[in-house]
């Protein structure tokens, strides 16, 4: 994968495809933020790895992801 190195990446979802993107951004240096709505697949990711910001939201609700968002800001 490449470097990503300062650069920022926003991932939907905490659970299978979502978690495994989230986690090999995070591995390739990239500061990763990773939107779920399963409460516990959110918690796991958390606990799992370091420098993720996981966030509880629906993205199927565009004001629940920009409140999401609001709040990481």
């Amino acid at each position: 994968m490449p470097d990503f190195v300062g650069k920022v990446a926003l991932v939907t979802g905490t659970s299978g495809i979502g978690r495994a993107t989230a986690l090999n951004l995070a591995l390739s240096g990239a500061n990763v933020i990773a939107l779920g709505i399963d409460h516990a697949s959110n918690a796991a990711l958390s606990a799992e790895a370091m420098g993720l910001i996981v966030q509880h939201a629906d993205v199927s609700d565009s004001r629940d992801v920009a409140r999401a968002i609001a709040e990481i800001e």
